[in-house]
């Protein structure tokens, strides 16, 4: 399941021909901005009712707490330092590890795929989000 809003934030739940599609969807539009990871971060998680930049037990921030989800955003291509992070911050947290990867052009999809594929390797609990600012 793909999702786009208004804002081209999309949200996808990662199963087979999920890439192609979403790659088609962002290769229709023009290179995207750069953002920095606070001016996307912050209103992504305000979005959905989230805390940002809370500090945890043992000082690290997560960059949003959600209900049920810690969430990690960084750049695509960080996508593997994001799942370690997002994995410390579900664990201090009680929360289910989540990644927001923040992708600067239509080819850093592929930052998404090699984070499901490692995530669906070891069964990792991780939820992924992918924001085209």
């Amino acid at each position: 399941m793909i999702t786009i809003n208004k804002n081209r934030v999309v949200r996808a739940v990662f199963s087979a021909g999920v890439i192609p599609a979403l790659v088609a969807a962002l290769s229709a539009g023009p290179v995207l901005s750069v953002a920095a990871e606070r001016d996307v971060a912050a209103p992504w998680c305000l979005d959905r009712g989230g805390r940002v930049e809370v500090v945890l037990a043992d000082g690290t921030r997560a960059d949003c707490l959600l209900d049920e989800h810690a969430i990690e955003v960084d750049y695509a291509e960080n996508w593997a330092e994001a799942m370690g992070q997002a994995l410390h911050y579900g664990r201090l947290s009680g929360r289910l590890p989540g990644v927001v990867l923040i992708l600067r052009t239509p080819s850093d999809i592929r930052f998404a795929g090699y984070l499901r594929a490692d995530a669906a390797h070891y069964s990792l609990p991780l939820f992924i989000w992918v924001v085209a600012p």
